[in-house]
């Protein structure tokens, strides 16, 4: 099997749907050569991730931990302050507790 990149646009996006598109790519389900048990060897490449769309109010009020290595440093910023910031893309990689 060859890998196969794909490119996914995130400008506009709902971030729930952005990642369920990822992970439908990533596990091969958009092949029609699906089989169970079988890993795809597909790479997800995602641009422009400041510009992810978060509804309601889930940009002011959601929270996610920032965890540097130990328990003791546990951090929790908002997601408007982190897509205001120099990495935007980590909205998309950091767990969110609400």
């Amino acid at each position: 099997m060859t890998k196969k990149w794909v490119l996914i646009d995130a400008k506009g996006l709902v971030v729930g749907r952005l990642a369920s598109l990822v992970a439908m790519r990533l596990r091969g389900k958009h092949l029609p050569t699906i089989r169970l048990m079988s890993i795809a060897v597909t790479n997800v490449i995602i641009i422009n991730a400041a510009h992810i769309v978060l509804t309601g109010r889930k940009r002011d009020n959601r929270s996610i931990t920032i965890t540097p290595g130990s328990s003791a440093g546990i951090k929790e910023r908002t997601a408007k302050s982190i897509l205001e910031g120099r990495f935007p893309e980590r909205v998309l990689r950091r767990r969110s507790s609400g």
